[in-house]
């Protein structure tokens, strides 16, 4: 496993980080100005060319060369008019006298109305910026009101950028108000803009290695980022006492558990007459029963650690600072290669863990189950969407020859690794060591209390590891559905492996308690009651696409609530897989302690 995570961090290395003498410029050097995308900015998944609108075009448009991570998230940069040299400030320039058609006017209407906004690179700088604003106003009309509605057309922006001696260290884009001009839907004739722009440098004592944390900050204010800090420490605190508190409990009962077994064995006494003829060594004789369908069962474990595996990579990489918002698109570039490289991983754990509970004679079919699992909802979430984003003409629908791309991808490398792992596992798998003999004659469990019920115990496996995280989730919803900017990977980091302490601590309590009722189906339930807090993920979703944020219309419902549905699966394999590891040692340990004969 280590040498497939040093590769998926030197892959990530490669792709996204720029070395600093690729933005180093002397004094009236041209800064690389690129425009990007135009779009609703409440609603990611509207994405389409910037030249789509009447603006102000070079004569010659380059489109400049995507990567797959580009054509994945929709990103087009093309050149632009816009003529920015190093240090060197500048008023009033000229992008273009434009005449604007009537259509062309409500166009600009249309887009204002929308709140659509651009995204401008300068030397890998991404910035934001509107075409003009809208002043809705009561007008009085006799014995009645009217709203009235003016919309204002920007004819003047200004492109403010700090700079440390050979290096651009922030960027920022704003309109000036006083120099907008007012569109009419009543427009009849051509009307003539004048379009310009000023550029304005500032130096500033931050270093390069910090600009992408000085450019955030255009964004986030330091009083968000307090916020942050404070409500992700108190939930934190919180969920540790918690989780502290129901482990010290699970700890004393267990503890007395064992005392009194170790009494009644010391006594002599029969196991059936017993003082207490009730406990979770009554079911001994059943507790390594193999689970039902094992296929199953072992492919979703095999997906959950292969999926564990590849956020493990992501999260290391992200602290390296692999990931910056000046790297085009490498972020899924890394996430696709890492993907990859780590698919042998699902292919052993599932077949390693199949011939363990049912034999290999039917490894390969174990192997097909593994390779697809997630992958077959995935592509169908991922084709249908593309489908819907083509028929909006949204720039979010990757074309075709990538799409094939991605298919080559699974078949010629994820597929035959998986296999390839599968092989592995199924030679190197030793025989089920379990402490206790299985009986033969299955053991009748007795009726459950209500809390014990599966949908009583998937509630408390799954929200008290959300509630650790469901903070944080605001932040990175807020980043990967708006314009935020995520910085705090080393929190991201330490609220995942909150997650992971909580979870497993969380399972195996509900573990014991089930077998202290004498259910010894603990295999499916420590996975279910595990991957439980995917559910809440997706409940979150819903919420925070209604109540939290301002996404709007049927391609971004389709966006959010699709992928979303995958982020909770790969959420509840992960976190499922994590429940019943840390369950199966808990269960080998009790078990181990005592003396069953």
């Amino acid at each position: 496993m280590a040498p497939l995570t040093a590769i998926g961090l030197v892959a990530a290395l490669i792709v996204s980080v720029r070395a600093e003498g690729e933005h180093s410029y002397a004094v009236g050097d041209k800064v690389p100005v690129y425009v990007d995308t135009i779009g609703s900015f409440y609603n990611p998944a509207e994405a389409y060319p910037y030249y789509s609108l009447p603006v102000c075009a070079p004569s010659e448009v380059v489109d400049i060369s995507p990567s797959w991570g580009d054509l994945l998230s929709g990103s087009r940069r093309q050149t632009s008019v816009y003529d920015i040299k190093f240090g060197q400030s500048a008023k009033r320039q000229s992008a273009c006298k434009k005449t604007l058609q009537p259509s062309e006017v409500k166009q600009f209407m249309a887009a204002i109305d929308k709140d659509y906004s651009y995204k401008v690179y300068v030397d890998d700088l991404p910035i934001y910026g509107f075409f003009g604003e809208k002043e809705t106003f009561l007008v009085d009309f006799g014995d009645h009101q009217h709203n009235v509605t003016r919309y204002f057309l920007y004819s003047h922006m200004v492109f403010t950028m700090e700079f440390n001696e050979h290096n651009v260290i922030t960027a920022s884009i704003t309109a000036d108000v006083d120099g907008r001009v007012e569109l009419k839907e009543s427009q009849t004739e051509p009307l003539t803009v004048d379009l310009t722009y000023s550029t304005e440098w500032e130096e500033t004592s931050g270093k390069f290695a910090d600009r992408i944390s000085l450019h955030s900050n255009h964004i986030w204010s330091d009083q968000s980022m307090n916020i942050h800090w404070l409500s992700i420490i108190n939930s934190f605190i919180l969920v540790l006492l918690l989780t502290v508190f129901l482990a010290i409990i699970v700890l004393r009962v267990l503890r007395n558990d064992f005392a009194r077994y170790s009494d009644a064995d010391d006594e002599l006494l029969p196991l059936e007459g017993s003082v207490d003829e009730s406990g979770w060594k009554q079911v001994h004789g059943d507790v390594f029963r193999f689970p039902t369908r094992p296929m199953l069962f072992s492919a979703l474990i095999g997906n959950g650690t292969h999926l564990f595996t590849w956020l493990c990579i992501l999260l290391l990489a992200s602290l390296s600072g692999a990931f910056s918002i000046d790297s085009h698109g490498g972020f899924y570039s890394t996430a696709i290669l890492a993907f990859a490289v780590t698919a042998p991983i699902a292919g052993f754990v599932s077949a390693y863990l199949y011939a363990q509970i049912a034999g290999d004679q039917k490894w390969a079919t174990n192997a097909v189950l593994t390779a697809g699992l997630f992958f077959a909802p995935l592509a169908a979430v991922f084709l249908t969407l593309n489908m819907v984003a083509s028929a909006y003409g949204s720039l979010v629908a990757v074309p075709f020859f990538t799409v094939f791309g991605l298919i080559l991808l699974w078949m010629l490398v994820v597929f035959p690794l998986t296999v390839v792992g599968a092989m592995r596992g199924r030679t190197l798998a030793k025989p089920f060591d379990a402490p206790c003999k299985t009986n033969r004659v299955q053991r009748e469990i007795p009726p459950s209390p209500w809390y014990q019920t599966k949908l009583a115990t998937g509630f408390m496996g799954g929200f008290l590891p959300f509630s650790a995280i469901y903070i944080e989730m605001h932040y990175i919803f807020a980043a990967v559905w708006g314009h935020q900017v995520y910085r705090l990977f080393g929190m991201l980091v330490l609220a995942f492996v909150m997650l992971v302490l909580v979870t497993s601590f969380i399972t195996v309590s509900l573990t014991y308690f089930q077998l202290a009722h004498e259910n010894y189906l603990w295999w499916w339930s420590s996975f279910i009651n595990g991957g439980a807090s995917g559910a809440f993920v997706f409940a979150y979703s819903v919420f925070y696409y209604f109540s939290r944020s301002s996404m709007s219309g049927g391609l971004q419902a389709s966006f959010f609530f699709g992928y979303m549905l995958i982020v909770s699966l790969a959420f509840s394999l992960i976190m499922g897989t994590i429940g019943f590891m840390s369950s199966l040692p808990f269960v080998r340990y009790i078990y181990a302690s005592i003396k069953s004969d």
